[in-house]
């Protein structure tokens, strides 16, 4: 897969060759022909500026949009994907690549059901601060790395991978069966499940050794995703180049400002099981800054007091259609 040389990944996060190699094969390497000059499409944004624009919250992978700001602008499918989350993901624009996430239901072949029905609006993070709109993506989900995959990977890659998962929202669920399993000492059901997730506990105390097993026992899997490229909105990319420059950030708020949001959003208070579904399946995290993992912002009003933190808050991919008229890709 090409390589971006502006890109900053953790080390050790990297699946092995073969792996990545064997899930590529259903959509190959072609990059898509992007018909707009380099210059435009190697201009990058912040996730402040998305925000402030487009609206929805600067911490989540498929941020919601207001209605307001849909009227304004028409466009609610974006995808922000971290780079050292998702190392396999798109570097460059057109660029085929991988996503990977943690199975909500470990054991089941892939469904037709979590495949996007419309493209995602693919921005991805290079480095600290630096986002670029790689184009329009077919998301369509691929076998799950199997149990025998994972044990080839080396120690320094599952330490890696289990460690994100005790401590990322994205883990959540994973670390909720888990838990049930060293208790009940049986797979838990889907009730004993959904209790696990609305009881308010984080079930941090997992630990990577124990996720590790899990994996190599089968018991919980990695999804995997494939990202093709099957368009580039070139209006929309010289927008970004033309606003962007001389864009001014809205003024920071103050800890106090960001601590009554919290409490008015309910941060970590018990959800419904509703709640629980929504907002805990498939959480992934971004490592930006550190906040609470079931503080998820859907507003457009989002917090921006610390240093680079776009994106440190990446919520969970889940498959969806759009709200907004169709898109006019040139």
């Amino acid at each position: 897969m090409l390589s971006n040389p502006i890109v900053k990944k953790k080390p050790n996060i990297e699946l092995s060759i073969d792996t990545v190699r064997d899930r590529m094969k259903s959509i190959g390497y072609d990059l898509y022909p992007v018909p707009l000059e380099k210059d435009i499409q190697d201009v990058t944004v912040t996730r402040q500026f998305m925000s402030d624009v487009y609206g929805g919250s600067s911490m989540e992978t498929s941020p919601k949009i207001s209605e307001k700001k849909l009227a304004l602008h028409g466009l609610d499918d974006f995808m922000y994907l971290n780079l050292n989350l998702n190392p396999q993901a798109p570097q460059f624009p057109g660029a085929p690549g991988l996503f990977f996430d943690v199975d909500s239901d470990p054991g089941s072949p892939p469904s037709e059901d979590v495949d996007d029905p419309i493209p995602r609006r693919l921005f991805s993070r290079l480095t600290s601060a630096i986002w670029l709109y790689c184009g329009q993506y077919e998301i369509r989900q691929v076998l799950s790395l199997t149990k025998e995959e994972w044990a080839i990977q080396s120690p320094k890659v599952r330490n890696a991978w289990a460690t994100q998962l005790c401590i990322k929202g994205w883990g959540f669920r994973s670390r909720a069966r888990i838990h049930l399993r060293q208790t009940l000492r049986r797979e838990p059901t889907t009730a004993e499940l959904m209790a696990a997730l609305t009881s308010g506990n984080e079930y941090k105390h997992i630990r990577p050794a124990q996720f590790s097993e899990a994996f190599l026992r089968g018991q919980e899997t990695m999804a995997v995703y494939t990202m093709k490229c099957v368009g580039y909105d070139t209006a929309f990319q010289r927008n970004l180049a033309e606003k962007f420059p001389t864009w001014v950030p809205p003024p920071s708020k103050t800890k106090g400002e960001k601590k009554t949001k919290a409490k008015k959003n309910g941060a970590g208070g018990k959800l419904t099981p509703k709640q629980a579904s929504k907002a805990n399946s498939n959480k992934r995290k971004q490592e930006d800054l550190e906040l609470s993992d079931s503080e998820v912002s859907t507003s457009d009003e989002v917090d921006y007091s610390e240093n680079d933190q776009e994106g440190h808050n990446e919520s969970g991919y889940v498959p969806r259609g759009t709200r907004s008229r169709p898109i006019q890709l040139e």
